[in-house]
């Protein structure tokens, strides 16, 4: 695998790396995103790939709907690429087989390959962000869906309403599922400016008995224990695998995996007892550079 490069676009930074055949990374970088040029973000890529020596194979790991022909039904973070064709761009400029997976999805790649899911065949992967991401993992392979967004958690909907602003109001990313909405209710109850976004501090605060922080995160809980249980449901997953900056705060998966009981304890038709086991993802930051590497070796 050491002739591939995975390459992993987000809105702040844009990582790269090679790894072997273990998923241990052999080199490893990052450049800013030039979130306000996205064409440049094309070009930059591609003198990623080109500067590297020995690459046969590219996998990139972007944020948005991925179609299966590495088009860019949406692009995230990275305002307007939508409908960009990244594959074939990419592969005009570098001359080379290229992968595009979404970035939730690649999170998840990286994890069945070399971190929390190697030895599970059934999992879903979340990632705790702005939203929720999701890749979903049946008899050991990754789901996509019809139109490749299987796992858009955030745009989950947990609640009866019908008109724009009543479902609006109820879309898990806003409810408090993410971070966004954990921020969001916090700085509404506290007073603080809108763009306040301190999760960790909110998560310390409620340990320590804080009023309003205790408010917020229980709300933060409601909504994401709500998805995990719908995802149940949906999926009967054997494991549920937590991801982004959040999930790296001690304590926060027991704590997911025990209010996450007690909801389906209380629900009137799952008090059976099971609850899929709840695991921290292992791959970190380079987890969608190791997935993109993945999805090139695997498809390409």
């Amino acid at each position: 695998m050491k002739d591939i490069i995975g390459i992993d676009v987000g809105g702040t930074s844009i990582k790269w790396g090679r790894a072997d055949s273990n998923g241990k990374m052999i080199t490893f970088g990052k450049v800013p995103t030039e979130r306000e040029n996205p064409r440049a973000v094309l070009t930059k890529i591609a003198d990623i790939v080109v500067a590297q020596e020995g690459v046969v194979k590219v996998g990139i790991s972007f944020p948005g709907m991925v179609a299966s022909d590495g088009s860019l039904v949406t692009s995230g973070s990275i305002l307007g690429l939508e409908g960009t064709p990244l594959r074939a761009e990419i592969e005009e400029l570098t001359g080379l087989p290229t992968a595009v997976v979404n970035d939730a999805h690649s999170a998840g790649q990286a994890e069945r390959w070399v971190g929390a899911g190697t030895d599970c065949d059934n999992f879903v992967c979340m990632t705790i962000g702005t939203g929720i991401g999701g890749a979903v993992f049946i008899n050991g392979a990754l789901y996509r869906g019809f139109r490749g967004a299987a796992g858009e958690l955030s745009l989950s909907v947990l609640g009866i309403g019908t008109t724009s602003e009543e479902i609006g109001q109820t879309i898990a990313a806003l409810t408090g599922a993410g971070i966004l909405g954990l921020a969001r209710i916090y700085t509404a109850e506290a007073g603080l400016p809108a763009d306040y976004s301190d999760t960790w501090e909110i998560l310390r605060l409620a340990e320590e008995g804080d009023p309003i922080a205790v408010s917020a995160t229980d709300q933060f809980f409601g909504g994401l224990t709500s998805v995990m249980v719908n995802v149940l449901t949906f999926l009967d997953p054997e494991r549920i695998l937590l991801g982004g900056g959040v999930s790296e705060r001690p304590g926060f998966v027991e704590e997911a995996s025990k209010r996450l009981a007690e909801r389906i304890q209380n629900h009137p038709s799952l008090g059976h007892g099971y609850v899929p086991e709840l695991r921290a993802c292992k791959r970190g930051n380079e987890a969608g550079v190791l997935g993109a590497i993945y999805t090139a070796q695997t498809t390409l």
